[in-house]
């Protein structure tokens, strides 16, 4: 039985038809009756955590329990760890998830080493950083989710993620985080509305703010991470023939 199912895919949707409580109850029994290991990989390499879109209180269980040894830092074929993962994704709750994975990460990464002798893998807070910032404008309408994300960028900041990476995979290929914000902007030269195009340039300046606001209660200095921005998206420019987006004016 422990190979037959992942728990945490027993919810694929959710509008899932299922009584919470009662899946929650059918995970468990999995685990701890049926010895479903949460970590097992499907042929993708993803595991439950991966795929799991249930109740936040199931994914906790799942990085909770005791019985399999847990590995926060496990990828699937696409090299995306369950926080890289779930910050990608456009669930609602994914920036919790993700949120909760990167925690345990810090934690299982600080159990093994040695504060004075290594530096957390950088290139984890990196992908999480630029997921997140191009994932803000699909979360603009859900308070909930946009706060969650919101609230991962700070937890990254503050445990040493550098703000001006420049990542070139997937999804930034060579941009910063901050380049990465106005995702949303694209939108703005699609067809619509005044009405609706105004709203779009609303969404986008409270993304641009809220962002500068979260670095600013972590102690960011604003002048000096906006010239540095500045510096690097002009170097990037030069050496990559890169385009900086470029607002018009008509969108305010």
């Amino acid at each position: 039985m422990k190979d037959l199912m992942a728990p945490g895919c027993l919810i694929d949707f959710d509008e899932s038809p299922f009584d919470c409580s009662r899946v929650s109850k059918t995970i468990q029994i999995l685990v701890e009756d049926g010895e479903s290991d949460p970590m097992i990989a499907n042929a993708n390499g993803d595991t439950s955590l991966h795929l799991h879109t249930g109740s936040i209180d199931q994914f906790q269980y799942l990085l909770d329990q005791q019985l399999f040894p847990l590995d926060p830092f496990k990828s699937n074929s696409f090299g995306d760890t369950v926080a890289e993962y779930h910050a990608r994704g456009f669930w609602p709750e994914g920036p919790e998830r993700a949120r909760l994975a990167y925690e345990r990460e810090l934690e299982f990464f600080w159990q093994r080493h040695s504060r004075s002798e290594i530096r957390f893998p950088a290139s984890s807070q990196v992908v999480l950083l630029h997921e997140l910032a191009s994932h803000l404008s699909f979360h603009v309408e859900n308070e909930t989710a946009f706060e969650n994300s919101l609230y991962l960028v700070q937890t990254l900041v503050m445990t040493g993620a550098n703000i001006h990476a420049v990542f070139r995979g997937n999804p930034s290929y060579g941009k910063t985080p901050l380049a990465m914000l106005p995702t949303i902007a694209r939108e703005l030269e699609c067809p619509g509305s005044e009405q609706e195009l105004k709203s779009r340039a609303k969404s986008l300046n409270d993304i641009f703010y809220r962002w500068l606001v979260v670095l600013d209660e972590v102690g960011i200095n604003l002048r000096t991470y906006l010239e540095e921005e500045l510096r690097v998206l002009s170097k990037l420019k030069a050496e990559d023939s890169w385009e900086i987006y470029e607002f018009n004016e008509s969108w305010e």
